[in-house]
């Protein structure tokens, strides 16, 4: 891969495939997938080395994985190319029963385009689960208050991990609503710096911050305490 994210390196696998998502996303997001989405047939968008297009396959979905660097491909099935900036220029199917993209939006240009492209390929019934990176979660407020920065998108994550395009929680939501498409949403993605200590505060400072924040912010009722949202859109 191009661009490896900070999981990767920090050597977390599914069956020796190295995850490149947070600790935790890729389990939270099949356990969703297989409670809301019909049907057994799912186009993985940003397939990176193939751990959750194993984990899916395990779990007895038919996948077909795409990604633009097919590089370092360690899925079970083959992966086809696609460029995420420009889904219509790209061989992608124009009928999906279900999508899933993992950690991707962040990485495009344009990433509403993208929801609409995707949602445009949608079957009736079917649904397509995102991630996004959760720049209102306690740990995004710590770094933000320490350095000024958003947790996600830095000098050194556009260089490290090619995050390019922030995006916000209630834009996605609104933009969501604005077309008619009913969604879910949730948090997931835990911090793992390496550090028991560092750990122990992360997690201590989030229990604290959510007690005391909850429930004051204007587009929700509680603050979400993962690195990542996940929604679960359907038309």
């Amino acid at each position: 891969m191009n661009q490896i994210h900070r999981a990767a390196l920090k050597g977390e696998h599914y069956k020796a495939v190295p995850i490149s998502c947070s600790p935790g996303l890729h389990e939270f997001s099949a356990d969703l997938l297989g409670e809301f989405c019909q049907g057994r047939h799912i186009f993985e968008i940003g397939a990176g080395y193939g751990a959750l297009t194993n984990r899916l396959l395990d779990r007895g979905w038919h996948v077909e994985p795409f990604d633009f660097d097919l590089q370092d491909w360690q899925g079970q099935v083959p992966v086809s190319f696609v460029d995420a900036n420009n889904l219509s220029g790209s061989a992608f199917p124009a009928a999906l029963q279900n999508a899933v993209s993992l950690e991707l939006i962040e990485h495009l240009r344009a990433p509403l385009d993208f929801i609409d492209e995707v949602m445009e390929r949608l079957q009736p019934g079917g649904c397509f689960l995102f991630s996004t990176p959760n720049t209102r979660s306690s740990i995004s407020y710590l770094h933000y208050l320490l350095k000024r920065e958003l947790f996600s998108f830095n000098r050194a994550m556009y260089w490290e991990s090619g995050h390019i395009s922030p995006i916000f929680d209630f834009i996605v939501e609104e933009h969501l609503n604005a077309n008619g498409w009913t969604f879910k949403k949730y948090a997931a993605g835990r911090v793992e710096t390496g550090s028991l200590i560092k750990d122990l505060f992360l997690k201590t400072f989030s229990k604290v911050f959510y007690r005391i924040f909850g429930g004051v912010d204007r587009y929700e009722k509680v603050v979400d305490q993962g690195l990542c949202l996940i929604y679960v859109v359907s038309r």
